[in-house]
């Protein structure tokens, strides 16, 4: 296990190649370069020491425009170097920073694999990145598993998240065998099979997007993103949206098994297993999901503008995705689990979703609160009105992403844990003009086995 005093943990950059060229401002969902420069400025200078985590989908390799070329790319194993290259080529900017940060001797780097990609598994992926980097290469986490290490007396456990994630959960056994045919130049002939949301990305959200660029940029996604695509979606193309959401389904069912061993045998998530589920029984977005394709099936395909919003009221009732101490409550009780077995301090990232709140974690020996962070993203993000707002809200709000006016913004949010010789301090940030603003702070508590807020 490593022991380190000072982590910085980032996420969800969704650095991507620019669909309208580089140095276009164009609808990407990732447009922070220059913040991104001196955040990596800033932690070679002012946080010495260190190791950074880049904590999965730093590149994305699913922001591509809306073309069949560009689709066909993506499953075309082959063509990932040059993909690659081009992602580096459009952000030269934060490479250069990153390569000097990888440069100093009181720096180290980790970076982790995600579901937008999962392909710095490839051997010849990394090596155009380590080339890119010019000095010590980064140390590789990318063939699914977590990253263990204790930081003061506070075990640390930080993954990117999709795991959990059914709709987006990547086989990596599968990309494990595309690996080993491409050392015997084999790779041609892996087939590569894109998680349910992924395809969902590529058979219907790519096409909204020429139109309505925020479709990516909507939170939360779950509860929302559905029925916007099943609104705006030409009707003609809803047969392949019911497809997606059939795929999905049959997905979730092994991500329901997972839920019910959370009572039962709940390491059942972490072994390689199918899993089989008759029951209706499921949890929040699986319902969402569900819903839509019965209706569906049931040709009720056409969903007026009073009814859309209806919808989106309802799902931002319950919203508590920009709330950084909101817990989502389909994922408490796997996180619960990896908090009593060992854990302290849970961090993820994946869902976009900035977040610091302590966990009931009960033993058999003793009742500890762990403390789960979520890294969030540098993406750019659009929310929902308030449920309780007016109507003329709600009816400017749905004619301005009719109009394709609606505009994302950013919160550029890391986690960052230091031990100063005598505490465990972690920190959620967020980085604002040119410096670390504190959303929430907590301190470990060794003695027992807990966190407390600073307020």
């Amino acid at each position: 296990m490593w022991q380190v005093n000072d982590v910085v943990v980032i996420s969800d950059t969704h650095l991507a190649r620019r669909r309208g060229g580089a140095g276009e401002n164009g609808q990407e969902l990732f447009q922070a370069d220059e913040a991104l420069e001196q955040f990596l400025t800033w932690v070679r200078s002012d946080v010495k020491d260190a190791l950074l985590v880049l904590n999965g989908d730093i590149l994305d390799y699913l922001a591509i425009p809306p073309d069949e070329e560009a689709r066909a790319a993506v499953a075309d194993l082959s063509r990932l170097t040059e993909r690659t290259s081009d992602i580096i080529q459009d952000h030269q900017a934060v490479f250069d920073a990153m390569a000097r940060l990888a440069a100093s001797p009181r720096h180290q780097i980790v970076i982790t694999g995600g579901n937008h990609d999962p392909e710095l598994i490839f051997p010849s992926v990394q090596r155009i990145i380590e080339e890119r980097l010019t000095t010590r290469s980064p140390k590789w986490l990318v063939q699914g598993e977590a990253f263990s290490l204790q930081i003061g007396q506070a075990k640390t456990l930080i993954e990117h998240g999709d795991v959990l994630d059914a709709w987006n959960r990547i086989d990596r056994s599968a990309l494990r065998s595309a690996v080993s045919l491409e050392s015997r130049g084999l790779l041609s002939y892996h087939k590569y099979e894109l998680p349910p949301g992924s395809k969902l990305v590529l058979d219907c959200l790519i096409d909204l997007k020429r139109d309505y660029p925020w479709i990516e940029l909507l939170k939360p996604e779950t509860s929302t993103v559905p029925h916007l695509v099943r609104y705006y979606l030409p009707k003609d193309r809803l047969p392949e949206f019911k497809n997606a959401l059939f795929h999905y389904i049959q997905a979730a069912r092994k991500h329901v098994v997972v839920q019910l061993y959370e009572t039962f045998d709940p390491q059942q998530l972490f072994m390689a297993t199918d899993g089989d589920l008759s029951s209706e029984e499921a949890h929040s977005p699986l319902d969402y999901f569900r819903a839509l394709w019965n209706d569906l099936s049931r040709q009720k395909t056409s969903l007026r503008k009073n009814s859309l919003i209806s919808k989106l009221r309802k799902a931002a009732v319950t919203d508590g995705f920009f709330d950084i101490d909101k817990p989502e409550a389909e994922k408490r009780g796997v996180i619960s689990f990896l908090l009593k077995n060992g854990t302290d301090l849970l961090i993820h990232g994946h869902t976009h979703s900035a977040k610091a709140y302590k966990v009931e974690a009960r033993t058999a020996d003793e009742q500890k609160e762990g403390l789960y962070m979520n890294a969030g993203t540098w993406a750019r993000m659009l929310r929902l009105p308030k449920h309780d707002d007016v109507d003329d809200v709600w009816q400017e709000f749905v004619d301005d992403l009719s109009g394709g006016r609606a505009k994302g913004f950013e919160r550029l949010t890391f986690v960052r844990v230091r031990f100063d010789g005598k505490r465990t301090v972690a920190h959620l940030q967020e980085w604002k003009g040119d410096a670390p603003v504190d959303l929430a702070t907590y301190t470990f508590i060794p003695g027992h086995a807990t966190w407390a807020q600073e307020h």
